[in-house]
């Protein structure tokens, strides 16, 4: 039996009807789920005390001079998991927190915590570049004409755990800069658990590969003033998309809304080995494959071959374990497998599977250099040490075999 090995999914829980599907559906394919709650975005503390930049329109609305999403209003308050809305969702994070299939992410501030000063700079920058790409503002559903808008904000009142009274003051973003924040925290976070980062909403996946896309650009930029940067990949590890999208095949919506919180916990313990087993020998067989010849322009085609021959028969295997073994635990026959169509399972690009898995460098890696590229108008001072921290980065994490194995933790 190969060694078993720990795989850790990071997401940003999404207060939305289909979220305790999704956590299910993961709960199934990986080990641990570490999650983000919803955050409140609120009025800083020194825009609220300087009151001359305000030019209220109403009670709710007003414009305010020279005003940044993040830096004036950055994600605030967390939301606690008995407060989470969604059907069923508050069920299925404490019952899956109680099993030990979830926790909060370790890092994160708490509740009442502001967030680290390195993420609100490149949320910033990331921001700025976000929400002047009119492609990316479209596919959040936000009409550019809500940036010329008033700003919609109201007073709250909220309590300590000690009973202590604080007054805010809430702010309500156009949706394109809650998307741009989430990807920012998101990649933030699963860098630092080790994680894969996985979004939930196709949306948010589109968004993320938006920001991918303006990279060659990005990095053009900052090579024109001088910065050395190496030999960047042209995409990033997304083992947690792929992983994400293995699991909608191998789990439909008809298994899913036929299981109980509970049921998922015994079929997930039934599956224990195999799950493990899957996902480590497929990932580090196809890490070692790109590291044999990582710049080869026939890569995509060789992890696509791997993928035909091998991953599509082991997802076959799989589901059969598992139809076995959940007959033996509850007597229930799993819903039939969706079919995997072995010509149609990868594509070239980066949303396709083959190239979603390559373990090249990881989200936060590439967001800190188009974050440099973003501050070389607005904060060249900066710009030097977010190059740094991306370098230094992708040197602790260029051995894709070691990355993967931080991913997969040894128990």
């Amino acid at each position: 039996m190969t060694e078993l090995t720990q795989s850790r999914a990071m997401l940003m829980i999404s207060q939305r009807d289909y979220t305790a599907y999704e956590l299910k559906r993961l709960a199934l394919l990986f080990d641990e789920i570490i999650y983000l709650p919803p955050r409140i975005s609120i009025l800083s503390q020194s825009l609220r005390d300087d009151r001359s930049r305000f030019k209220y329109v109403n009670d709710t609305h007003c414009y305010i001079e020279d005003f940044s999403w993040v830096r004036d209003c950055p994600p605030g308050m967390s939301t606690p998991d008995k407060h989470l809305k969604g059907a069923g969702l508050s069920e299925v994070v404490c019952e899956f927190r109680k099993y030990g299939i979830m926790r909060p992410c370790q890092f994160a501030p708490g509740i009442w915590k502001p967030l680290p000063e390195l993420l609100l700079e490149v949320m910033h920058q990331q921001c700025n570049l976000d929400i002047e790409d009119l492609e990316f503002v479209e596919n959040a559903g936000t009409d550019p004409k809500e940036f010329s808008k008033p700003i919609n904000m109201g007073g709250m009142t909220l309590s300590t755990n000690s009973g202590e009274k604080i007054e805010t003051v809430w702010v309500n973003p156009p949706h394109a800069v809650n998307v741009s924040q989430t990807l920012s925290m998101l990649a933030f976070y699963a860098n630092q658990e080790s994680a894969s980062p996985i979004m939930l909403d196709s949306m948010y996946q589109k968004a993320m590969d938006l920001r991918i896309s303006r990279l060659p650009k990005e990095i053009q930029e900052l090579q024109n003033k001088n910065y050395k940067l190496g030999t960047i990949c042209s995409y990033p590890n997304d083992f947690g998309a792929a992983a994400f999208r293995l699991a909608g095949i191998l789990f439909d919506d008809s298994l899913i809304a036929e299981l109980s919180t509970n049921d998922i916990v015994l079929l997930r313990n039934s599956l224990k080995e195999p799950r493990q087993d899957f996902i480590s020998t497929h990932l580090m067989a196809i890490t070692e494959l790109v590291e044999s010849d990582p710049w080869s322009e026939q890569l995509v085609d060789k992890v696509d071959k791997y993928v035909r021959t091998q991953l599509v028969p082991a997802l076959r295997t799989y589901n059969q374990e598992g139809r076995i073994l959940w007959e033996g635990v509850v007597g229930k026959g799993m819903v039939r497998f969706a079919e995997v169509v072995a010509s149609g399972t990868t594509g070239g690009g980066i949303g396709g599977l083959a190239a979603s898995i390559l373990p090249n460098t990881n989200f936060w890696g590439l967001l800190l250099l188009g974050a440099a590229a973003g501050a070389l108008k607005t904060s060249p001072k900066i710009v030097g040490d977010l190059v740094d921290i991306s370098a230094e980065l992708r040197k602790r994490k260029r051995n894709g075999l070691t990355y993967i194995k931080n991913i997969l933790k040894t128990n």
